[in-house]
């Protein structure tokens, strides 16, 4: 498609990554032997709570954004409402 681009979302590929990488670690949780899993629980903790981490991060720039975008429509709104005045 000549002369289209594509804006990616940098929110959009956080919570992807995000979620791309804990679905990885879970799936190699569900492959390891009880032994082994107890062996790496120590590891597992760190993961998870950077996991944890991640996943708040992106859900407040999501609330960041939602709240960013609300305003903006208000202000079009009240732009729209002052002109209708003025007219």
């Amino acid at each position: 498609m000549s002369g289209t681009f594509s804006c990616v979302d940098p929110l959009k590929v956080v919570c992807h990554s995000t979620l791309g990488d804990i679905l990885i670690f879970v799936e190699a949780q569900v492959d390891r032997s009880r032994a082994v899993r107890v062996i790496y629980s120590i590891a597992d903790v760190a993961k998870i709570r950077e996991y944890r981490e991640r996943l708040n991060h992106a859900m407040h720039q999501f609330g960041v954004s939602i709240v960013s975008s609300q305003v903006a429509q208000l202000t079009k709104a009240d732009r729209n409402m002052i002109r209708s005045i003025h007219i």
